[in-house]
């Protein structure tokens, strides 16, 4: 495992952070999406960490990602996310991160316009986006490889895609 690889699990996992904080934007607190043997995008009806029921039977039709783009500043990463769903349920979805293989993430998705409190991943309904900031990701040494993937409300799941990352500036 490279020093690179260490510090950005040891930042996932928020080791050494005093505040507690989170390592993916928000200030909030990360909510797993427990995962199921056919990975088609629901659990068979257990509830997620925010005592939500999942749905066993999604309805609808899931979100499709049409490009992902991050972009350095300091030390942490912006990705946007262009996505849309035929359902228009993104709104109280997920958006699962998964840094250098190391496992995926999962952190709520908000209205921008409607949210209260903090958001994790804000979704720009006028825009078809939702963006999340990835933090404490060092621009030295090779960038790492980021796959997004989008669950909708009825946690219909997206296809996984590779974030295209500008090198830092």
């Amino acid at each position: 495992m490279t020093i690179r690889t260490l510090a950005i699990l040891l930042t996932i996992t928020g080791c050494g952070k005093a505040s507690g904080g989170l390592a993916f934007g928000g200030d909030g607190e990360s909510r797993g999406v427990p995962e199921n043997d056919d990975d088609t995008g629901h659990n068979g009806g257990m509830a997620d960490d925010t005592g939500v029921p999942n749905n066993p039977d999604p309805v609808g039709d899931p979100p499709e990602i049409s490009s992902a783009i991050g972009t350095w500043n300091d030390t942490n990463i912006l990705v946007d996310i262009s996505v849309t769903d035929p359902d228009d349920d993104i709104d109280g979805g997920h958006v699962g991160i998964d840094i250098d293989e190391m496992g995926e993430r999962w952190f709520g998705i908000q209205d921008s316009e409607t949210a209260t409190g903090d958001i994790e991943a804000p979704y720009y309904r006028s825009e078809n986006r939702v963006a999340i900031v990835i933090d404490d990701i060092s621009p030295e040494g090779p960038p790492p490889t980021i796959v997004v993937r989008i669950k909708d409300a009825q946690t219909n799941a997206s296809d996984s895609l590779t974030v295209d990352l500008a090198a830092p500036e």
